[in-house]
């Protein structure tokens, strides 16, 4: 009867934490969703960009369109040292390179929502869509001749 006890244990514990990996609950810190929008002019309005953390690589990507999203969703480490970062370019002539989600830092209080929205003059920031307007966070900067997508650029200005 014991042996049949810690069984049902593991098989509850096994199974449970299966299912909370595959729903991308998070148990024991608070989740989070970035989500990266493209508004540049309808001209130019390719968006090239890369986002990663120390352990989640999201590769390379393109936004192609106005008002196009990508958008990521994860749980904040348990010791709160989440860090998630991202490389813009737009056109071969301006990037952008910052941080888009700092657990120490936590911009995204309402709904545990980050938008990050590429414009024009640069990277804007709100953690409210509908209700706060986004502000210039980030200005784009100029590339250097040598530099291209896949090549790395200095952190943007912040405002």
């Amino acid at each position: 009867m014991k042996m049949m006890t810690i069984f049902f244990y593991f098989f509850i514990i096994t199974t449970s934490s299966h299912f909370l990996r595959l729903s991308n609950a998070c148990t024991f810190t608070p989740g989070y969703e970035v989500r990266l929008i493209n508004q540049l002019p309808w001209q130019s309005n390719l968006l090239r960009f890369h986002c990663a953390s120390g352990d989640h690589d999201l590769g390379f990507r393109n936004l192609t369109s106005w008002n196009e999203a990508f958008e990521w969703s994860f749980c904040d480490d348990i010791f709160h040292r989440t860090l998630y970062f991202c490389h813009l370019w737009w056109e071969p002539r301006y990037n952008a390179v910052f941080d888009v989600f700092k657990s120490n830092k936590n911009q995204c209080k309402k709904n545990n929502i980050c938008y990050w929205i590429a414009k024009y003059d640069g990277i804007y920031f709100t953690d409210d869509f509908r209700n706060t307007p986004a502000v210039l966070t980030y200005k784009w900067e100029l590339n250097k001749p040598s530099t291209s997508a896949s090549a790395s650029a200095s952190a943007p200005s912040q405002i």
